[in-house]
């Protein structure tokens, strides 16, 4: 049994990342944990490229919001599932903010 976070990327409410999300939780919640990360409800910053993270302690982000939530979140995961509506050919700013932020741990 795993615990999968699944780090949902539409800030649109039942839109169809959110149908996606649902099928896959669906499914994966039969033999596994499973937690839906809708990240449009945390308030992250995005990195501004100052690498103090490389001499933090567990390479954490020195900017206090909510990603102190997402990591915690993330430690505990044996697989992280990604969804994401495509905008501009990426994903959206949301979760751009939480991947540019957790590129280190």
């Amino acid at each position: 049994m795993s615990n999968i976070i699944v780090l949902s990327g539409s800030p649109r409410k039942g839109g169809n990342t959110d149908l996606l999300v649902d099928a896959f939780v669906k499914g994966a919640e039969k033999n596994n944990n499973v937690e839906v990360v809708s990240v449009a409800d945390y308030k992250v910053n995005p990195c501004i490229g100052c690498n103090s993270c490389f001499d933090r302690e567990e390479h954490e982000c020195f900017q206090q919001d909510d990603m102190q939530i997402v990591y915690d979140k993330l430690k505990c995961a044996d697989v992280i599932v990604v969804a994401s509506p495509v905008y501009f050919y990426g994903v959206s700013a949301q979760l751009k903010a939480i991947i540019d932020r957790y590129i280190l741990l």
